[in-house]
């Protein structure tokens, strides 16, 4: 748990020139294991001044967020997993959305024709086996519709904090969240690395923020 700091004078990243574009940069050229083919990804400036609707928090003195999103489909057909969203997860949503067409979807006729079967045929390959290539497609198709509807927002948020007695803060996240709308540091979101960085130089900030490196890219 990190400290909590009292800064007076407060001042934010985007006056202080020389530390913003290192930091904007640097935010720029993390790339996680995962990123490599998804090309939905976006850096964002962080709002950290106080306004009608939205009230920053006092340690919000601006920064970047960057992410990319993906869905489930993707990691289920691909095999690969960000964050805790992983084949096991992907094949679980891929079952309850089989259980939702089997129950809510399929045509009276489908879902007799599948009440007479044993459970473990009631799958894509198992529908294939008995002659069914029809409903197996439907099935197939309903169900990669539904995890390609289960957005993941994964990314980076790098938070500049402040200054005080000579030292600024820059916390640095690696997050991952499975949401519509939210993006990786949305409502619901994981937080997968956690990196405090103090500095009080250009020097310094490069250094420290080059050291943490390998750990951020990792860590999704």
């Amino acid at each position: 748990m990190r400290a909590n700091y009292s800064y007076s004078n407060k001042v934010y990243l985007d006056q202080l020139p020389e530390f913003e574009s290192i930091i904007r940069d640097y935010i720029d050229s993390l790339c996680p294991n995962y990123s490599d083919g998804y090309l939905i990804k976006k850096i964002d400036s962080i709002e950290c001044r106080s306004r009608d609707g939205f009230s920053a928090h006092s340690h919000n003195c601006g920064g970047f967020d960057k992410s990319w999103v993906t869905d489930l489909s993707s990691i289920w057909g691909s095999g690969a997993g960000v964050g805790k969203y992983d084949q096991t997860s992907a094949d679980n949503e891929y079952d309850e959305a089989r259980e939702t067409f089997i129950k809510y979807d399929a045509s009276e006729e489908t879902k007799a024709l599948l009440a007479l079967m044993p459970e473990d045929k009631r799958d894509y390959h198992g529908l294939i086996e008995s002659g069914q290539d029809e409903i197996a497609e439907k099935m197939d198709e309903y169900c990669r519709d539904y995890l390609t509807s289960s957005h993941i927002w994964f990314g980076y948020r790098a938070m500049y904090e402040g200054s005080a007695n000579g030292w600024h803060t820059l916390v640095i996240y690696a997050a991952v969240n499975l949401s519509e709308y939210e993006g990786p540091m949305g409502k619901g979101g994981d937080t997968l690395a956690e990196i405090e960085i103090k500095f009080r130089n250009v020097t310094e900030l490069s250094k420290k923020l080059e050291q943490a490196r390998s750990e951020l890219e990792s860590a999704i």
